[in-house]
């Protein structure tokens, strides 16, 4: 019966941990470094499907601290101010990437930055959140990377 509240609650994370499960992948609870041993390489080979297609990234933030993540991904915060946070996924190229975030505990407003002058590091998100006022506010909340082969989005120099 717990359970099933905890995902009646955490909606948005349940869907990705049925979309990890069914797509072969194992989810463990716990902490974010789950098996250190792999190298960036293994980690960016990781994020695509066999048959080439990227799979999503997401990572669960709570309190100002990355509490869950996608299997085999490893996933840092730092907050930046009041309701402003850069979430890194250090393995993973983003700049081709679409992101979408979800307040989890309250209701307001989040944004997402993209890659471009105001984040210019390609391996970060920037979110913002909000209360419902508009005044920023530090709130939990998932954040999730879709990944595409191509989209035509300048890469500085070295940053592959």
């Amino acid at each position: 019966m717990h359970v099933l509240r905890y995902f009646r609650r955490h909606v948005f994370l349940s869907f990705a941990l049925l979309l990890a499960v069914g797509v072969g992948t194992s989810y463990a609870f716990g902490t974010i470094h789950t098996r250190q041993t792999t190298s960036a390489a293994n980690a960016a080979r990781a994020a695509t499907a066999p048959d080439g297609v990227n799979k999503p990234v997401w990572a669960y933030v709570d309190n100002a601290t990355v509490t869950h993540t996608t299997p085999s991904t490893v996933a840092t915060i730092v907050k930046l101010g009041l309701g402003d946070y850069k979430v890194y996924f250090p393995a993973i190229n983003l700049a081709d990437c679409a992101r979408v975030a979800n307040l989890t505990h309250i209701r307001g407003y989040v944004t997402v930055t993209g890659y471009d002058s105001t984040n210019p590091e390609i391996h970060a998100v920037r979110v913002r959140t909000s209360a419902p006022n508009g005044d920023p506010v530090d709130a939990d909340f998932v954040v999730v990377v879709f990944c595409g082969s191509t989209s035509g989005q300048p890469i500085p120099e070295g940053a592959r």
